[in-house]
Parts: structure tokens; C-alpha cells; sequence
């Protein structure tokens, strides 16, 4: 009896020692794990802040970058404008339309074809030139003349329109896209001489130009790489530059992939303005020139070529590093009323972009 009770005694106590074991073993585990998991969270945790620290690195450098690569190309003081004025250079060549086409054959080509039909035909018989600096195109006789005069007899209206954010000096108005039109108070759509015709008209000229056919039409005209550089956002600003306003010679953002600026000239100021408002294409020599200049200087350098501003004309131009062009002083009391489309190899135009940080593709793509 004692023996089985002895024996009884033992297969306790070896139980109860096996279940001391697990319990060590389990709470060993359990405490191995919490250590690994509080390990491998001080890991995340610091290449998180890694990460951190270089997207920060890359934002600082490809700012830093840009702005050394701008100073370098399109100094800010050339994009500033003053309030007093600068004597504009002479200038060797003026690039006009010799526009005998009021015939009626022409007149009949209007009636026949669609208005994005006629603006492709516009683009694509146009010749490209190449001096002083490549490629670019002079339009002429974009749209048909019933659409030309709607948009220059509806256009937008300065009280519309809101000063450039890229531009210091406010005497830059504009407005992108014609929906944010309809955003605007009950009050300012009374300035308008037709609110509704005015959006009517734009609509179908933003359609036009903001088309994939003519965005295909330009680039192939102008010979542009869309392998190098693949358009991911394209704008569309109606502009208003008032007296006072000037831009000297830089080269555009190398973010822009190709510029079109077409010249909607007031008829009672056509003339007088016509050599006056137009865009000057500048040389690398007449640039640099420019560029070492003191800002005390107050003449701008020769322009090589320079468009007149014409009613239904405008130009395009593959951006790169000498692109160089610019706009004489614009005298007090005048406009300067322009459409200006830019594509852009960024995934939002130049000057969009909201928020301190890029966006994440443009930083690792570096078009930030």
C-alpha cells in the first residue's frame, strides 16, 4: 500500500515538473518574441526615418539642382518686371503673315471643313525653321476667321483673370482652363459682354488644342523625341499681360516639353502694337549678353527674329537649352492678350503643384 502510494506520489511530482517546464518554456518563447518583435520594430523604425531622410535629401538637391541649372539658363531678374521702363534692342528680322488669302476659295474651305480640321491643316502646312535656335513653327491663319473673331470678341475680360502665381511682379493675368470659369461669382460673370457665349466659344477652342490629334500633329511637326521625354500633363492659360509687363530672354523650363502661344491682338490697337507685343527669339550670343548684364542696365539685347502680333497667328517650339525668347516692355494702359499651352514632362504643370513635396514620381524620375 505504502509502495503505491509512493509510487502515486512520484507520477505527481514528475507531472507537475514537466508542466513547470512548459510553462518556462512557453513564457521563454512568449519573451523571445516580444524581444524580436520590439527588435525588428527599432529596425522598421530606422529604415523609416531613412527613407525619410532621403526622400528630404533628393527633394533639397533636385531643388537646389534646378534652381543652380536656372540661374544658370533664365536668371530670375530677366523674368521680372520692373515698373520703369527698358529700351528694347533692335531687332533683324520681323516674322509676319502675308495674309492675301480673303478670297473666296478660301472662304469656301472654312465652310467645308470642321474648325479642328482647319487647325490641323494650319499646323501641319506650316514650314519649320531652325535659326536662331531649333525647332520652332510661325502659324498663321490658326482658326477659321467666324471662330477667331468669337474668341477675340469674347475673351475674357482682366477683371476675370488672376495674377500668375510664377510671376513676382502681378502685372501677368490668366486663367487656366475654361471650367474654372463657371467657379467664378454671380458679380465678375456680369463683366463678361456674354457670359455663356464666352464659355460656349473657349470650349470648343480648348477642345481643339487640348486634342490628342494635335498634340501628335505639333510634336511630329516639330521632330520631338517622345521617347526622351513623354508628355504626362499638359496646360491651357488665357492670358492677359497689362503696361508694365516684361520678360527678358530664358529658355523655358526644361520641364516643358514644347510651348504654343497664339496672339489674340485688340482691332483698335492692332497696328499700333503689331511689331511692339510680339515674341522675340533671342541667339546664345545675344542671350549671354543679356545675361551679363548689371541690373542697372535697362536695354534689353538685339533680337534676331520677331513676330509681329497679328491677329490668328501665333508660334510652337521645342524646348531646350537655347530656346531663348522673351517680351519687350509692354507700355502702360495697353494688353497684351494671349493663349498660351505648354506639355510638360512633369505629372503637373509648372506651377500646380501644391503642397511641400512633389510629386513622389517627378522626385525619383528627378523632374522635381
Amino acid at each position: 500500500m505504502s509502495t503505491l502510494m509512493h509510487q502515486r506520489h512520484l507520477l505527481l511530482l514528475e507531472k507537475k515538473h514537466r508542466r513547470n517546464e512548459t510553462t518556462w518554456f512557453v513564457t521563454k518563447s512568449a519573451l523571445k518574441k516580444g524581444e524580436t518583435r520590439k527588435k525588428n520594430f527599432h529596425v522598421v523604425r530606422r529604415r523609416l526615418l531613412l527613407c525619410c531622410l532621403i526622400l528630404v535629401t533628393l527633394v533639397l538637391y533636385s531643388r537646389f539642382y534646378s534652381s543652380t541649372k536656372t540661374t544658370a539658363t533664365s536668371p530670375s531678374k530677366m523674368q521680372q518686371t520692373t515698373t520703369r521702363r527698358r529700351r528694347a534692342g533692335t531687332v533683324k528680322e520681323f516674322v509676319g503673315c502675308n495674309d492675301d488669302k480673303d478670297g473666296n476659295e478660301d472662304d469656301e474651305d472654312e465652310k467645308e471643313m470642321d474648325a479642328k480640321d482647319f487647325v490641323l491643316r494650319s499646323i501641319e502646312t506650316t514650314r519649320v525653321r531652325s535659326k536662331p535656335f531649333a525647332s520652332y513653327v510661325h502659324l498663321c491663319r490658326v482658326f477659321p476667321r467666324k471662330l477667331y473673331r468669337e474668341m477675340t470678341e469674347y475673351f475674357p475680360p482682366k477683371e476675370a483673370l488672376a495674377p500668375a502665381k510664377l510671376t513676382s511682379h502681378k502685372l501677368r493675368y490668366k486663367i487656366d482652363r475654361v471650367g474654372s470659369l463657371l467657379d467664378l461669382p454671380e458679380a465678375m460673370k456680369k463683366t463678361f459682354k456674354n457670359f455663356t457665349k464666352t464659355v460656349e466659344v473657349w470650349s470648343k477652342a480648348e477642345e481643339i488644342l487640348l486634342s490628342e490629334r494635335l498634340r501628335e500633329t505639333v510634336f511630329r511637326k516639330l521632330e520631338v523625341d517622345e521617347v526622351e521625354k513623354k508628355t504626362r500633363s499638359k496646360d491651357f492659360r488665357i492670358q492677359m499681360d497689362v503696361g508694365g509687363f516684361t520678360l527678358g530672354p530664358h529658355p523655358d523650363s526644361p520641364k516643358k516639353i514644347v510651348t504654343l502661344m497664339l496672339y489674340f491682338p485688340k482691332e483698335e490697337e492692332e497696328e499700333s502694337n503689331k511689331k511692339l507685343f510680339g515674341t522675340c527669339l533671342y541667339t546664345k550670343e545675344q542671350y549671354e549678353t543679356f545675361a551679363d548684364n548689371d541690373e542697372g542696365k535697362e536695354v534689353l539685347p538685339s533680337c534676331e527674329k520677331k513676330f509681329l502680333f497679328e491677329p490668328n497667328t501665333g508660334y510652337a517650339f521645342k524646348v531646350g537649352e537655347e530656346s531663348y525668347h522673351g517680351v519687350d516692355d509692354i507700355p502702360p494702359r495697353c494688353e497684351r492678350r494671349t493663349l498660351l499651352i505648354n506639355w510638360y514632362s512633369t505629372s503637373k504643370p509648372v506651377g500646380t503643384q501644391s503642397g511641400i513635396f512633389p510629386n513622389i514620381w517627378d522626385i525619383i524620375r528627378g523632374d522635381a
